[in-house]
């Protein structure tokens, strides 16, 4: 799959203008360091340069210390008659020279500095530092101030001090995986990523990637070039190859593993280097360990794992470079050792399963009813603790009864903490579905899907297997819901248009009853209704806004199944266009379309549900409930507005909110 990377939109670039000017305005001046008094300007220009050696290594390391050589300025006024700068050159040569450092600071000690020498005509010079007495594994600091006023001014230098650190450190590469023969591979692990296929709402891929354990300091972990070659979604020049980039993890109590704040990751997709961190690393490096709480991954049965949305992700010109929660679907995961979690429970053959309900299946997709049942599952394969290690990593399974097809359930988990799971190796599973091209439709279930007792809301994207054809995402709801009757009324078809190409597929009007959902009292639905045997489903949400998604039981021609939908579902932005209910005449107003995926609709409109009113003698509703429409069925007389391409379609204009 080719990544989008570019997907923000650019940032607007400023122009900057320059004025002319004439030789009547130029005033030539040699430039001088200090209005005080010469010096030699010499200057640090990595104030904090950190190493890491590996203790076979030389206990030394070169820096550098820079000087600016003197410079002839021309001048000129701008049109604020102010002095501008429009050329300058180098007008002579520096002198060879020495420098001689302050020493400020030096951990036992250890540290030996040799001076700068300049020479003539070089802005460069390199200086040593020796420390053959450092320690494995602990940090050293030196700093270094110039304070010669020969060399530095105390008005105007601020970069003339340095620290330098230090430290030795052996790493050894740990971790394998069993490729897809089955050989072992050692010295990499497993790596899921759920960093940056969370942000940008991809696909989550697993590959291998270099894991290293400090010799010193066991738990605490670094991966090697993780988004670098090996990252699948990366292309040549995405990464920076001039230097090894490294995730530091910190998993010496596994029960608090964290990632330090923050880490560069040397990607750059166009808007600066990613970096990444844990919510509980920011959190301890502002000294705030209660806040970590919560946040923490875990090191077990050989895996580091975090909770969702525990992680951070920021690209440097991205926004204001802040960060970002990942790990939105909870995958991120490093296998260190797959041997501690050898056997896991398969959900179709370790399960024994217990009927919870008899309910419905809602789809969203489908715009269907129909019945179904949800079971609970029970690991009975104890092999290598399977069923322990199963409820941990994914807590309780669940099956739902052929939904779509008969002989095709469709399984989920929910953990401890009531969060939906989607166990291994039921990412996608089919549905015995296919399209009129008879390709076979998967369901593929988000862990944005949510639980709670009778009443399940699975976050599904209908797609073939390879993912090339994907149908849409919609809520399926599977449920154990009862109605009450709430009274009769009117429902009322095609009352007022919301645009000038609407239309209605039904005209007049006709008694209906409503009823109201016993568990979920933002739940209703009207019956009858068009010729859905299921009649119209709708919700009032918390905003108080009608919302539905109905199947009207009737295909126009050959274009297929008419729906009837919301503007919100129509479209994202048309939310503020929605019907609401008016207690004060008992009316229920419902915005939408009627409309046929894929091909169009007939027009924005709006219909209404009195409640308490009574279809007026002798005006009756034209029988549509009678007839039925079939393919190539030709719409009715009585069908009142034209079917026209989505994109034609136009909403009311109306004044911008501010």
């Amino acid at each position: 799959m080719k990544l989008n990377k570019l997907f923000f939109g650019l940032a607007a670039l400023t122009a900057l203008s320059f004025t002319a000017c004439s030789d009547d305005d130029v005033d030539y001046q040699r430039g001088t360091w200090d209005a005080a008094a010469g010096y030699a300007d010499v200057y640090f220009k990595d104030l904090a340069p950190s190493v890491e050696l590996d203790p076979v290594d030389e206990c030394a390391a070169t820096l550098q210390l820079y000087r600016r050589p003197v410079h002839e300025y021309t001048y000129a006024k701008d049109s604020e008659g102010n002095d501008s700068v429009v050329s300058d050159k180098i007008v002579s040569s520096l002198p060879a020279m020495t420098v001689k450092f302050d020493v400020t600071e030096n951990t036992d000690n250890v540290f030996t500095v040799g001076d700068a020498t300049f020479a003539e005509g070089d802005t460069v010079a390199s200086f040593n530092v020796s420390f053959p007495k450092a320690e494995i594994g602990k940090p050293y600091k030196l700093g270094l101030n110039i304070s010669d006023d020969n060399l530095v001014s105390p008005n105007y230098s601020s970069a003339d001090y340095l620290t330098f650190t230090v430290n030795r450190v052996k790493w050894n590469d740990v971790g394998f995986y069993f490729d897809e023969n089955g050989k072992k591979v050692e010295g990499y692990c497993m790596f899921t990523d759920d960093y940056v296929t969370g942000f940008f709402g991809v696909d989550n891929v697993s590959y291998p990637i270099v894991m290293q354990e400090r010799d010193d300091r066991k738990g605490y972990f670094r991966m090697k070039n993780v988004y670098g070659a090996s990252y699948p979604y990366n292309e040549p020049g995405d990464w920076d190859t001039s230097q090894d980039y490294y995730i530091y993890i910190d998993a010496t109590d596994p029960a608090k593993v964290f990632i330090p704040h923050y880490c560069e990751i040397g990607m750059d997709w166009g808007y600066g280097m990613f970096r990444i961190s844990s919510i509980a690393g920011l959190r301890l490096a502002q000294d705030r360990p209660a806040d970590a709480e919560g946040n923490y991954g875990t090191y077990a049965n050989g895996i580091i794992s975090f909770p969702k949305e525990a992680l951070l992700i920021s690209m440097a010109n991205y926004g204001s470079g802040g960060f970002y929660t990942c790990n939105s679907a909870g995958l991120f995961k490093i296998v260190v050792d797959p041997t501690l979690n050898p056997y896991r429970a398969d959900v179709t053959e370790d399960f024994e399963y217990t009927k919870l309900f008899d309910g419905v299946l809602m789809s969203g997709q489908r715009g269907t009813t129909t019945n179904t049942a949800l079971y609970e599952g029970k690991c009975i394969t104890t092999t290598d603790k399977c069923d322990s290690v199963f409820t941990a990593d994914y807590g309780t399974a669940y099956c739902v009864e052929s939904p779509y097809a008969e002989g095709y359930n469709i399984y989920f988990t929910v953990k401890e903490n009531g969060d939906v799971a989607i166990p291994e190796g039921y990412e996608l599973q089919p549905t015995g579905l296919n399209d009129n091209a008879g390709h076979d439709i998967f369901a593929k279930l988000s862990t944005m899907s949510t639980y709670q007792e009778n009443y399940v809301t699975l976050v599904v994207t209908f797609q073939t297997e390879d993912g090339e054809l994907v149908y849409g995402a919609a809520n399926e709801i599977v449920a154990n819901l009862t109605y009450s009757e709430v009274g009769k009324g009117v429902y009322t078809y095609g009352v007022g248009a919301l645009s000038q190409n609407a239309g209605s597929f039904y005209e007049g009007a006709d008694e209906a009853t409503l009823f109201q959902c016993d568990q979920l009292k933002g739940n209703y639905y009207l019956k009858p209704w068009a010729s859905s045997e299921d009649g119209l489903n709708f919700t009032i949400g918390a905003d108080g806004k009608i919302r539905f998604y109905q199947n009207t039981g009737d295909q126009y021609e050959e274009y297929g199944d008419v729906y009837f939908i919301d503007l919100e579902a129509y479209n994202p932005d048309y939310t503020r266009y929605l019907g609401e209910y008016d207690d004060e005449t008992k009316t229920f107003e419902f915005c939408g379309i009627y409309y046929i995926p894929g091909a169009g609709g007939f027009g924005l409109i709006s219909e209404t549900f009195q409640l308490g009113a009574e279809v007026p003698a002798p005006a009756r509703a034209a029988e549509h409930k009678s007839l039925s429409i079939f393919k190539n069925y030709k719409a009715p007389s009585r069908f009142v507005g034209t079917m026209v391409n989505r994109k034609q379609l136009q909403m009311p204009k109306a004044s911008a909110v501010k």
